[in-house]
C-alpha cells in the first residue's frame, strides 16, 4: 500500500513528538534556539487546530505507523501573506521513498489554499539533503531570517512564492459542463458543498468539512492526478449554460472524479479498487449535472485502460443511486466492505 498522508489527529501526538525530538537530535539540533524546545511539540494536533490558517499533516505506513510530519502556520512577526513551513521531519525508514517531496508539495498547496503568497523556512546548512529538496522545489536562499520564530540557532533561511500553479491536467467538455483540474484557489468554491451539512448528509460520516480539510482534499487530488492520472475534477458551467442561469462562465458547481476506495478496516488506506465519486452544491441539485459529469468521467476512464469502477452510496440516497444506474452501474446491494459502514454498492466494467 502507498504511504498515507493525512491531517494529524490527537492520537498521533506522542508519535509526532518523538519523531521531532529524535530527528532533531540526530542532526545536532537539540540545543538552545532550536524548534525541539517549542511548546507545541508535545501537542501538535491541538496547537494547529487552534491556530487560524494553520495545518499539520503526518505520513503513515500501514505496517510501521506514523513516520513523518510537517506543518504550516502564519510566520510570527511577518506580513499576513507569509507562512512558515514548520516541523518537517521523517524517520529514517521513510527516507528515500519520495515522502519528503510529496509532503512538501502538499503543504505548499494547502498554504496557497489558505491564502498565503509566500512560504518561509529555517534549517541548518549541514542538512544538505533537505536543502537540496527545498531548492529543487523553488525555494530561494535568503541572507538572513524573517519574522520572529525564536529559532536563533538555525543558520540558513529560504523563501518561496506560492503561485497556485497546477499540473497540466486533462479537461473534459460536455454539453453543459467543463471539468477541469482543481486549483488551490478553488478552496472557497469547494467549501460551498464540502462544508455544507445538507450537501454532505449522505457523504461519508455526514459531517461538513473545515476549510483546512477542503484544502487537504484539493492537494491530495492534485497528487492523485500526478501519481495515477486520475483524481477529482472541478465541475464548472460552460458559457451557454452559465448565461442561461445568470452565472459567470466557469462557475464551479461541484466535483467529480476517480479515487482509490477505502476498504473497511484499513485505517484510511485506500485501494486497489477505483471508485467513481461526485458531490454538488445544493443550489445545483436536480439539474442532471451529476449524471452528465459522471458519464463523462466514465468515458474518460475508458481512454486510460482502467478495468472497472466501483461506487457506493448511503443506503437512503436514492438520487445518487439513480445517477449510477443511468451511468451503467449494476446494483450489488448493501455491503459493509467499504468505509467501515453499510453502503449500497455498485460496479461496472470500463
Amino acid at each position: 500500500m502507498d504511504d498515507l498522508l493525512r491531517p494529524i489527529r490527537a492520537s498521533d501526538d506522542e508519535a509526532v513528538a518523538a519523531i521531532i525530538r529524535d530527528v532533531m537530535t540526530e542532526h545536532g539540533a537539540s540545543g538552545p534556539g532550536f524548534a525541539i524546545h517549542d511548546a507545541e511539540v508535545a501537542a501538535m494536533s491541538e496547537c494547529y487546530a487552534a491556530r487560524e490558517r494553520s495545518a499539520c499533516f503526518v505520513i503513515e505506513s500501514f505496517d510501521e505507523g506514523v513516520l513523518g510530519c510537517a506543518a504550516v502556520a502564519p510566520l510570527e512577526g511577518a506580513a499576513p501573506e507569509i507562512c512558515e513551513l514548520r516541523k518537517m521531519y521523517f524517520r529514517p525508514a521513510l527516507r528515500g521513498r519520495g515522502a519528503g517531496r510529496r509532503m512538501l508539495r502538499h503543504v505548499l498547496r494547502v498554504a496557497a489554499s489558505l491564502g498565503f503568497a509566500r512560504c518561509y523556512l529555517e534549517t541548518l546548512a549541514s542538512m544538505k539533503k533537505a536543502r537540496a529538496l527545498y531548492e529543487s522545489e523553488g525555494f530561494e536562499k535568503l541572507s538572513g531570517p524573517l519574522g520572529h520564530t525564536g529559532h536563533f540557532a538555525c543558520d540558513t533561511q529560504y523563501v518561496r512564492r506560492l503561485d497556485g500553479r497546477i499540473p497540466d491536467l486533462p479537461t473534459i467538455v460536455t454539453e453543459r459542463l467543463v471539468l477541469r483540474g482543481p486549483a488551490p484557489c478553488d478552496v472557497d468554491a469547494f467549501h460551498t458543498w464540502l462544508g455544507d451539512a445538507e450537501a454532505m448528509r449522505f457523504v461519508g460520516d455526514g459531517k461538513p468539512r473545515s476549510k483546512v480539510e477542503v484544502a487537504h482534499f484539493l492537494a491530495a487530488s492534485l497528487h492523485a492526478f500526478e501519481a495515477r492520472g486520475v483524481g477529482f475534477w472541478a465541475v464548472t458551467l460552460a458559457a451557454k449554460e452559465a448565461t442561461s442561469r445568470a452565472l459567470a462562465p466557469g462557475h464551479v458547481v461541484g466535483d467529480v472524479g476517480i479515487w482509490p476506495i477505502l476498504r473497511s478496516g484499513h485505517r484510511g488506506f485506500r485501494g486497489p479498487e477505483l471508485e467513481l465519486g461526485y458531490r454538488f452544491a445544493v443550489a445545483h441539485h436536480g439539474r442532471g449535472y451529476a449524471t452528465e459529469a459522471a458519464r463523462a468521467v466514465v468515458t474518460h476512464a475508458q481512454t486510460l485502460g482502467l478495468q472497472g469502477l466501483v461506487a457506493v452510496t448511503h443506503p437512503d440516497n436514492a438520487a445518487s443511486q439513480g445517477v449510477l444506474r443511468k451511468c451503467g452501474f449494476a446494483d450489488e446491494g448493501i455491503t459493509d466492505r467499504y468505509y467501515d459502514m453499510a453502503c449500497r454498492s455498485f460496479a461496472r466494467a470500463v
